[in-house]
């Protein structure tokens, strides 16, 4: 019996009523594999210790998120018994909602999602997470020592497949984010860390975004982070667009960190993952920084 099939029968156990369930496996999340019972209800199972107690920190937070977002969050009411073994949730309908979408959006329909995702992020930005941590798990913080530590972790791990222009490439983006940006100073915020099209959902049908999902990298953190998935995922002008309707103010460095690391960076993270996975594609795919 593998490790999902040990999971699934937990999950079972714990939860009767799924005892006849048809399941459906996705393991395409790179943190979170996801069972999908009658395709009603969504588990996500950690791969891994540091997202089994993201999980929890989730579980936290999503009901105080839920009640003060203007989009669906993932409202869980499935949790393992075995701290953070699982988590599950009513699935949010919709598909995700990628660049060739928002594409065959009219003007009106391209307005309501920029309206959708700045009102999202206005009230995540400014949700007040210091009355809701409870003590007993640790949220994350994005800090200096994060970035120094990511550009050793490359280094480490890529280093023997970089040329000369490559390390220098990586030296210059660092550069700014450690020694031009002072990065601890900056106020932080509850962001949700991965903010990009395969975690903002689309209803087709009603031509509008039904939901975000995916809190798995909730932390507290620089806002400018979840602005710079947009702009990622979609272009300059949709992001001018949302921005419209983003409530908190942008410092004076603000779209400075998104162009100039936050954005650049995200090959990196798909190099690492792919030296992680052993998958020569994604190593091949992410060596054009």
């Amino acid at each position: 019996m593998n490790n999902i099939q040990s999971i699934q029968k937990i999950i079972v156990k714990d939860h009767p009523q799924f005892t006849d369930a048809t399941f459906q496996l996705n393991e395409e999340g790179w943190d979170n594999l996801v069972l999908i019972a009658n395709e009603e209800v969504v588990f996500r199972v950690p791969r891994n210790k540091v997202s089994r107690e993201q999980l929890l920190v989730e579980h936290c937070f999503l009901p105080e998120i839920a009640k003060i977002s203007p989009l669906p969050v993932p409202e869980v009411q499935y949790l393992s018994q075995q701290n953070g073994l699982y988590a599950g949730y009513q699935m949010i309908s919709g598909v995700p909602f990628e660049r060739h979408i928002l594409e065959t959006c009219n003007t009106a329909q391209r307005k309501q999602s920029a309206v959708c995702l700045g009102r999202f992020l206005s009230c995540l930005h400014q949700f007040s997470y210091e009355e809701h941590e409870n003590g007993l798990y640790t949220i994350r913080r994005q800090n200096r020592q994060a970035w120094l530590d990511l550009q050793a972790e490359v280094l480490r791990k890529a280093g023997k497949m970089l040329n000369e222009s490559d390390r220098n490439e990586i030296e210059v983006l660092f550069d700014f984010i450690l020694n031009d940006i002072d990065f601890d100073s900056l106020p932080k915020c509850l962001i949700h860390g991965d903010f990009s099209s395969d975690h903002i959902l689309f209803d087709e049908r009603q031509m509008c975004i039904s939901g975000v999902i995916d809190f798995g990298d909730i932390m507290l953190g620089d806002p400018a982070y979840d602005i710079s998935g947009i702009l990622l995922c979609y272009g300059r002008e949709f992001l001018d667009q949302v921005l419209m309707y983003y409530e908190p103010l942008l410092d004076a460095d603000f779209m400075l960190r998104v162009e100039k690391f936050y954005v650049p960076k995200v090959p990196l993270h798909r190099l690492l993952y792919g030296i992680d996975q052993g998958d020569e594609e994604i190593i091949y795919l992410s060596s054009n920084f």
